[in-house]
């Protein structure tokens, strides 16, 4: 799955090679991050991701509804998907949000006897709107002193005076407000992990990893100009040129050299 070949002919057996593609908004709070991801660029999307730490990808869709839209073509609405990118450093990253998808019915090209189908589906084109990033890690993934904490029977008293505070209390504090009667945390014995550590990040603000990002930002830029036209290359073209250059260079000294997200950062 790290190599470029593999996603390529994962994006052959799976989306039309005919205007296939996958139209993914990312957000940050009020900012957006639209990305067209056709099938040329299909592969270089999950390639980049995979060479950044991702060991699995999946798609889940809870509540699906199916339309038949034409002879041969079908629609897949889906309110609440979910990609989840599991990482080798232990963490978990899933974008959440609608998805609405085309699909064809492509004839075999050369049909196996029966039962063999003499057709496949192939996704025409995908929309995914991400509103929701959650992130978790494996305990195992973090690092440090490991001991059994009491019961925290009581929340924090914030120095202001104010409680309610969404931080996480010392599980070896003993003053403050007690919980409501019945709350479960009051009975709840905890962990406390002394000098915690943890990997840091692996993806950006809005949930995919930075060498991914940067990959999509490369190929939507529009002023690219095509190979062989004749046309002279502007100032734009030339920076776009630099930058798009030495981006397989730099995911080959990665995979080389074994560099991703896997520094340690103190919690």
């Amino acid at each position: 799955k790290k190599t470029l070949d593999y996603w390529k002919g994962v994006a052959s057996e799976f989306f039309s090679q005919v205007a296939g593609s996958i139209q993914m908004t990312l957000w940050k709070d009020t900012e957006a991050k639209p990305f067209s991801i056709t099938e040329n660029n299909f592969p270089r999307f999950f390639f980049t991701s995979y060479n950044s730490g991702v060991k699995s990808i999946t798609l889940t869709l809870d509540g699906v509804t199916e339309h038949v839209i034409a002879a041969g073509e079908g629609k897949v609405d889906c309110q609440e998907a979910s990609w989840m990118f599991t990482f080798d450093t232990g963490y978990v990253i899933t974008l959440r949000g609608p998805l609405h998808a085309i699909i064809h019915v492509v004839p075999a090209i050369n049909p196996l006897p029966s039962p063999a189908p003499a057709h496949s589906l192939k996704f025409q084109r995908m929309v995914f709107s991400s509103n929701k990033l959650e992130k978790h890690i494996d305990l195992d993934a973090v690092i440090g002193d490991r001991k059994p904490g009491l019961p925290m029977n009581r929340r924090p008293h914030l120095p202001n005076g104010i409680n309610g505070s969404t931080a996480m209390p010392s599980p070896t504090l003993s003053a403050g407000v007690p919980y409501p009667p019945g709350d479960p945390r009051a009975e709840t014995r905890w962990i406390v992990i002394d000098n915690a550590q943890l990997p840091a990040d692996p993806v950006n603000a809005f949930g995919i990893p930075e060498a991914t990002m940067r990959s999509l930002e490369v190929s939507q830029q529009s002023h690219f100009p095509p190979r062989d036209t004749g046309r002279k290359l502007t100032a734009v073209d030339s920076k776009f040129t630099e930058t798009f250059t030495p981006l397989d260079e730099l995911i080959q000294m990665s995979i080389d050299q074994k560099l991703g997200p896997r520094g340690l950062c103190k919690m």
